[in-house]
This record gives structure tokens, sequence and C-alpha cells, in this order.
């Protein structure tokens, strides 16, 4: 559910047709890939615990992790897979404690000049430095697109 409000908030749509069973013990639905096939969306936002956080200091694990899942899926058939519009999140910025600066980014990604003067990068590191006092570190947020 956090991710899904988070995208919301920073303008985009979820997968709001889905329903959520409440007797599963994860809040994450799974879909299947004709489910996303059939809606073709322009972005994508990835996210997860798997990959980066605070200790991560190379992008590399999540390129290979993106070009794995362009070979093995159909996310290379969608609008947002030909244009390397997806976007990864580590959850902790996009649908947790730190989700407000996640949505800063992902609005910035969605709207880029609606929210040129926005610098997601200097919340986080004041929310690190300033609020918690340890250095800015990790990879937290990454675009697949500005990467080509």
């Amino acid at each position: 559910m956090g991710e899904g409000f988070a995208t919301i908030l920073a303008g985009g749509k979820d997968a709001a047709d889905l329903q959520w069973n409440p007797a599963e013990a994860s809040t994450t639905i799974m879909v299947d890939e004709e489910y996303v096939l059939t809606r073709n969306p322009d972005v994508i936002t990835l996210h997860g615990t798997w990959l980066g956080g605070y200790e991560a200091a190379d992008v590399q694990p999540l390129e290979d992790a993106f070009a794995n899942m362009l070979s093995i899926s159909s996310l290379n058939r969608l609008k947002a897979g030909k244009n390397r519009d997806v976007y990864f999140f580590h959850t902790n910025f996009i649908g947790s404690d730190k989700r407000y600066i996640g949505v800063l980014q992902l609005a910035k990604w969605l709207y880029p000049d609606r929210f040129a003067d926005v610098d997601p990068e200097a919340y986080a590191r004041e929310y690190f430095e300033k609020w918690l006092g340890v250095p800015y570190q990790g990879i937290w947020y990454h675009s697949f697109k500005e990467r080509k």
C-alpha cells in the first residue's frame, strides 16, 4: 500500500483496480504479466530492499537486475521498458519512513519541468546528516532512463 500511495502523491497512477486480500500476510499485490501488458504503462517503478540501501555504493547490481528483467520478462514489450522509463526505489524511500523524499524524486522524474527547482538529494542529505547525524550515503533510488 505504501508504494502505491507514494505513486499517487507524486502524480502518477497505480494499479487501483487491483484488490488486496486482507487475509494475506503481505500488503504486496502480485500481478501477472498479462495484467501489466494490457495496461502498457508509460512508467514503471520497482521497489524493494534487496538492492540499494545505506551500504550500497555501486549502481551496477541495479543495472544487472534491470537487464535481467528485460531478458526474462515482457518489460521490453512495454512503453516503459522500451523508453527505459523504469525507476528503482529502495522501499524505505517510497513505501516507508522516508517516503516524502522518494515522492519528491518520483515527481521530479514524472514531471521534470514542473519540479526542475526541487532537489530531492538535498532533502535526503539533510535527513541523514542533520536529523540522523550520520553521513549521507547509499543508493536509495535510481533511474534506468538516465543510464542509457
